[in-house]
């Protein structure tokens, strides 16, 4: 076994333990789909044809539901992470809902839209007759799917991927049993053809999810009905749902359209290097299964370790479940880069075609090691709850990177499948390290905001330069927390922004921080002296100065004439090339700055926050 070689430790023991299930359940549902492939060869080369072909756009409908599984997956694994064990059942429950809905309608544009786009993908009759027929026969287990996917990831989010594994293995043999059987005809049993082999395929799938609902219901916070006060507040958990899920779904769904245009790029080079990577792809298959495996664990431990407000431990697990998945594809990888012959071999039959794939089959072999450490990290995101960058990130490299370099350096230069095989390699680093970035960025953005626990602060200073949304901050915190907001600029200046003095102004603070309770915003040396060592926490907004200047700009002209809590009384909002000028010099956050902070606010948490998205995230956590 893949993870049997391994150094033990408890983290890779745990890493391990919830890996393997997932892994297997993943190859036993690729089985699943070998089986109809298998069948439909059996009802001829037409009716094989058209299945590939339906199968194919089947695909890319199925992939719309790949996100939403791992919107439920996140946030059972936070709940349970909690130990809101209740929590966890009515978000099951209300994925069921979304994803049986979604489910239902890809279902419906199956049955109605499939065969027609069969017939327009593939010429011979017969083959677009034999696919139409097999999508109008398995078009209802996309809601069956949705259900079961949904079930699969409340046992990933609960760390009991054993019994998706379970429902899968037994749902294997009866898939066999009823595709061949209606496809081929069995005794009494008629031979339906290509619609049996769906039809078949369907039922096994309705008896899968007759055992998910069998396994889970035996679980109290799981068996309980949806009251009216779960119904009406499932909205906000919906949008949840589809911010984590949304982005990934159409990722998913987009990359199968990339892979088909890939395929017939290749297709361009030649008749060998399309039968060629047909047998890598069946190698290449092993690795993904695998890195899925390890990624969905990641994703449970990740979420856990949010739902617990443990953002230190959310991120090692992070590049522990990276490295684990990296460590433990290194054998086979080097194995098939090292002797690729004998693997391809396995799949190909034509010895020309095996050393025609010989050198792209090495490079694939390697690149499938930085592949997997990019799509662990990615699922790392999907348990921290963000997804639109790392999708965006994958989606622009497959399309606007990955596939026109393919025909330009394997077509138009000649390179061939070799050629293919750099371009993809070169995305593989490229996507590694832009995931190693966004991962990086996360637990940077989670260690500035507040975590969960401990009483809420009741003394915040909010500092930063013009235009960074101080005022904005405070307002905020200020309602949330039920603190008296203090803007020094109304402080500092009289009418006709004419200063009261340094005296006046120290007076001024000293008395309006003379209470145990308090927000007070503004960047003045003359001021911190007094309120940072009274603080227990204290917020830096560090935004770029291009940023502030056109915020400062916007806020002269939108209030002009107006009054504001932040600005002095009899003093009218301005702007000049001198303060410009002032925008531009105030300098950045450093470490010197914090050195300064800190050494003065001795008592108080201090932050920096580099974006509105975080400024948001400090807001939630220290109002909860």
């Amino acid at each position: 076994m893949l993870f049997a070689s391994l150094p033990k430790s408890p983290r890779l023991n745990t890493l391990a333990r919830l890996s393997w299930p997932v892994a297997a359940n993943l190859v036993a549902q690729s089985l699943l789909g070998l089986v109809s492939t298998a069948t439909a060869g059996r009802l001829g080369d037409a009716a094989l044809a058209g299945v590939g072909v339906a199968n194919a756009l089947f695909s890319i409908l199925l992939a719309l539901l790949f996100g939403l599984d791992a919107g439920v997956q996140t946030l059972v694994a936070r709940r349970l992470g909690s130990g809101d064990e209740a929590g966890a059942g009515v978000a099951l429950r209300r994925g069921l809902l979304l994803c049986g809905a979604l489910g239902v309608a890809l279902g419906g544009a199956a049955f109605l839209v499939g065969p027609p786009a069969v017939a327009v993908a593939i010429r011979d009759p017969a083959a677009a007759r034999a696919g139409g027929d097999f999508l109008k026969g398995f078009a209802p287990i996309l809601p069956l799917l949705g259900l079961n996917m949904t079930f699969s990831a409340y046992w990933y989010g609960a760390r009991k991927a054993g019994r998706a594994m379970a429902v899968t293995l037994l749902q294997l043999p009866l898939h066999a049993a009823l595709v061949w059987g209606l496809a081929l005809g069995v005794g009494p049993v008629p031979a339906l053809g290509a619609f049996g082999a769906g039809l078949g395929a369907s039922l096994a799938a309705a008896a899968a999810l007759a055992t998910h609902v069998a396994l889970a219901f035996r679980i109290a916070p799981v068996r309980g009905l949806a009251g009216e006060d779960e119904v009406a507040g499932a909205g906000g958990e919906w949008a949840v749902y589809l911010r984590i899920g949304l982005p990934i779904s159409l990722q998913q769904s987009l990359l199968y359209v990339c892979l088909a245009l890939s395929f017939a790029v290749i297709a361009r080079i030649g008749t060998g290097s399309a039968a060629a990577i047909n047998g890598m792809n069946a190698l290449a298959v092993v690795a993904s299964l695998a890195a899925g495996g390890v990624g969905t664990a990641a994703a449970s431990l990740v979420g856990a370790a949010v739902g617990r407000g443990e953002a230190g431990d959310a991120g090692r697990w992070g590049w522990q479940a990276a490295a684990f998945g990296v460590a433990v594809l290194s054998p086979f990888c080097l194995a098939v880069a090292a002797w690729p012959q004998p693997a391809l071999a396995l799949f190909i039959g034509n010895p020309r075609t095996v050393e025609l794939a010989a050198w792209p089959m090495r490079i694939l072999a390697l690149a499938m090691l930085t592949d997997s450490f990019a799509w662990i990290l990615a699922y790392s995101l999907r348990g921290a709850g963000t997804t639109v960058a790392a999708s965006g990130a994958s989606f622009v490299l497959q399309w606007a990177v990955q596939l026109p370099l393919s025909w330009w350096v394997g077509v138009r230069l000649g390179l061939g499948l070799t050629g293919v095989m750099a371009v993809y390699a070169a995305r593989s680093v490229i996507e590694a390290t832009v995931m190693s970035l966004l991962w990086r960025r996360w637990g940077r953005r989670q260690a500035a905001v507040p975590q969960d626990g401990g009483p809420p602060p009741r003394r915040i200073v909010v500092m930063g330069g013009a235009g960074a949304g101080k005022s904005t901050l405070a307002r905020a915190l200020g309602e949330r927390l039920g603190l008296p907001v203090t803007h020094l600029d109304r402080l500092y200046f009289g009418p006709d922004w004419r200063a009261v003095g340094e005296a006046a102004f120290r007076d001024r603070v000293a008395e309006a921080l003379a209470g145990d309770a308090w927000v007070v915003e503004g960047t003045y040396h003359e001021a911190s002296q007094i309120s940072l060592p009274r603080a227990d926490l204290v917020i830096w907004l560090d935004r770029p100065a291009l940023l502030r200047l056109w915020r400062s700009w916007n806020k002269v002209r939108r209030h002009r004439g107006q009054v504001r809590a932040d600005r002095p009384d009899g003093c009218e909002e301005g702007f000049s090339l001198r303060y410009a000028a002032m925008i531009f010099s105030f300098g950045a956050w450093t470490g010197r700055v914090e050195a300064s902070v800190r050494r003065v606010a001795a008592q108080a948490r201090v932050i920096c926050l580099r974006s509105d998205a975080e400024a948001r995230t400090a807001l939630e956590r220290l109002a909860t």
